[in-house]
Order: structure tokens, then sequence, then C-alpha cells
């Protein structure tokens, strides 16, 4: 078959099964099976692909359209995905970074002072200024809370680092799959001695905590929970419901079980100043923020991402501010 023909072709057939794709897709399956560049099959559309592809590269391309034709995502496929610049290995067991995640980063990055925050993404109209600097020279200590595959915490961390920061990070997760390559993430990007991975359910041993800081506090944490309804899980793509782990998407039955433990949980373990910075459903930029509230947290701002929809919320806790219970 002429490449053109196939780059053509193949889209159409996962259309009619229901799977956007593009031409840019096929081109990484080409990569992927030959470790050669895109350049390389761009300069080559008008031959047939038995001239440059062999036997087994053509039996690999049948392969990988089969799966995703039964909807298996792609990214377990080809066992990798990128995440802010970074390329992370996900599979079975694990959630795929989303695009859309990309805005924790963005948020946390701006609130330790490292960029301008983005004020055009703000859903706040009334929202007040912000007095950001870093004023010590102690290691940025964070907590990335279900962290899956590791790609929020790992970012954020390689982000201060390459600003100059010293970084302390604690990676949670209770699935063991994601476990796996959360740590495989964090060896490859070579991290290890600046983050800590602590199986747990949500928040690590406050124990653990006080002795890898010397009784210090963290200055954020991040957390991207499950936060699906229960009716919402009943209408996900075949690529979610039937691929991602079920524990990293259902969040109870109005999708906001694991904001209330955090919200009520996190404190002891931050410092005065210190920011949560929480991803959340499309639908929840008002019932996350109303819960910051609700726990006492200040200066609770929630953001778009680049898609329009409300994504991030932010919430800082202060000294002087008064706890409340869920």
């Amino acid at each position: 078959m002429i490449l053109s023909d196939w780059l053509q072709s193949t889209p159409a057939i996962m259309e009619r099964a229901g799977i956007q794709a593009s031409k840019s897709e096929l081109y990484l399956w080409l990569s992927l099976v030959t470790g050669k560049s895109r350049a390389y099959f761009v300069s080559r559309t008008s031959e047939s692909m038995e001239d440059f592809l062999s036997k087994d590269n053509i039996r690999h391309l049948e392969d990988i359209l089969l799966r995703r034709l039964e909807r298996e995502p792609l990214a377990y496929i080809i066992g990798f995905t990128s995440f802010w610049g970074n390329t992370l290995q996900v599979g079975p067991g694990v959630l795929v970074p989303r695009p859309d995640s990309e805005m924790v980063i963005e948020l946390a990055l701006a609130l330790a002072g490292y960029r301008q925050m983005p004020w055009g993404q703000c859903c706040n109209e009334d929202h007040e200024a912000l007095t950001i600097r870093r004023t010590t020279q102690d290691p940025l200590r964070f907590m990335d809370l279900c962290t899956g595959s590791g790609c929020l915490g790992i970012s954020f961390a390689l982000e201060a680092i390459k600003n100059k920061d010293k970084v302390s990070g604690i990676l949670t997760e209770n699935s063991q799959d994601a476990i796996y390559y959360a740590k495989k993430n964090i060896d490859t990007c070579g991290m290890r001695e600046e983050l800590k991975l602590v199986k747990c359910d949500l928040l690590p041993d406050f124990n653990f905590v006080s002795d890898l800081w010397d009784n210090k506090k963290a200055d954020f944490i991040l957390a991207n929970p499950p936060y699906i309804t229960a009716a919402d899980m009943e209408t996900l793509m075949p690529e979610v419901i039937d691929y991602e782990p079920e524990m990293a998407l259902r969040g109870g039955e109005d999708g906001l079980d694991f904001y209330r433990r955090i919200l009520h949980l996190s404190r002891p373990y931050m410092a005065s100043g210190a920011w949560l910075v929480l991803e959340h459903g499309y639908d929840q930029g008002d019932s996350v923020p109303a819960l910051c509230i609700k726990n006492g947290y200040a200066n609770v701002i929630c953001f778009r991402d680049y898609g329009g929809q409300t994504r991030v919320t932010i919430a800082q806790n202060m000294a002087d501010t008064v706890h409340t219970e869920e």
C-alpha cells in the first residue's frame, strides 16, 4: 500500500469505530515500530510501504491498529506518554496523564515564584492580588497526593531544580500497579534523592514526614484525586472505563469524597502560608472552592484550563484561619 493511502484510510477506519485519530498519531506508530523520525516518513508518502518497512514492521502496525479498534489507550500500547515536556512510562493499572493536568504545574510554579500567574485563566473576577515570593533558602517541600504515574510531582520537582532551588517531595499512592510506574519514572528522571514514594491511603505517616523534613512542613500539596461522580462513571469512554483503573477515577456519589478528606486531613502537614493546588472536574469549579472556604482556607481561587473548563483550585493555609470540619 502507498503510505499516503494508508495515512488516509486508517483514520477513516478508526473513526467508524468511534475513535478520533489523526495523521500525527499514525506517524507516531511508524516511529515506534521502526525507530525512525517523522521526517523520514514524510519524505516517503508517495512510496509503497513495503519498500521501506519490514514484514515485522507491518505486522506490528496491524497489531497496534487492532488494539486501538478495541479502544485500548494509545499510551498503554506504546508504553509512554508526554507530560509537561517529560516522557513518562505508563501502562495498565495507572491513569494516563492528561494535558489538562498541566495547569496544576503552571499554577504551582507561579505560586513558587518561578513564573507569572496565568490570571487570564482565572474564574474569579474579584480575586485579590497575591504576594508571591520565596524568602528562604530551605528546600522546597511538597507532597503530591494520589500521584499515579508521578507526573505532577516529577514535573514540579524538575522545574524547581531548573530554577536553582533545592527540593524535597513526597509522592503518595495506594495502588501497587501505579507505584510500579511512578518508581520507574522517578528513577528514569534521576529524582531518587529528591522524591520519596510512599504507599499509603492519601497522606503519609506524620512521623515519617517529620523525620524526613526535620519537623518542618510542606510548602505545597498538589493533588489530582479521583473525582468522577457515580453517575458520570457510567458515561466514560471505553478507553477510560474499560482500561484505566477505577480507583483512580471514582470520587464517590458526588465526586467530592477525596477533596473532603484532603481538606480535613492536610492542615497538620502544611506550613503557614502553604498552598493546596487541586485539580478537579470541569463541573466542580464551585463545589471544590466552597469546600476549601468551609474548611478555613484563604485565597481560594479557581482557574480554567486552556480548553476553557474550570480545572484547578488553589487555596492557602494561613496561620490565623480557623479550621472547620466538613
